[in-house]
């Protein structure tokens, strides 16, 4: 899979923002942009023992947090897995595209699904804290 964010460019954008990306954070956002499919914390955990045997499962979560929060990766919340974010450098609801037998998670954004979902919130006096959007299928390579 192949993100169109860059290790360098969540630098540059942790430069601005004034956030502090350490090397243990870097070294999980390096793997989720060179990964092909989407990560468990474990899996990224046993990636970073490779070079910090030392690294404990609180680390990876932290680091997961941070780069959520800050729009650097997404957590797919079907199977708890995390992505590099391959959308814009704002807050956005992640969509995805996720396919079954290969893992490949593609993400997209269409205004209008979210606008759909919000609109019919408001008429049921629904007040949305997460917004999450998931299909699973087969992809192209797959099918």
């Amino acid at each position: 899979m192949k993100h169109s964010i860059t290790l360098s460019k969540v630098q540059e954008l942790c430069d601005t923002r004034n956030l502090n990306l350490t090397a243990s954070r870097a070294m999980i956002m390096s793997a989720l942009v060179n990964s092909k499919s989407p990560k468990t914390a474990y899996q990224l955990l046993e990636y970073i023992h490779k070079n910090d045997p030392s690294a404990k499962p609180a680390t990876i979560y932290r680091a997961l947090d941070f780069l959520c929060t800050n729009h650097f990766a997404h957590r797919i919340e079907s199977d708890n897995t995390y992505v590099a974010c391959d959308g814009n450098e704002t807050a956005h609801v992640a969509q995805f595209l996720i396919c079954i037998d290969c893992k490949q998670a593609i993400e997209f954004h269409s205004h209008k699904a979210t606008a759909e979902i919000s609109k019919r919130a408001k008429k049921e006096g629904f007040k949305i804290t997460e917004e999450v959007l998931e299909a699973k299928g087969f992809c192209q390579n797959c099918i």
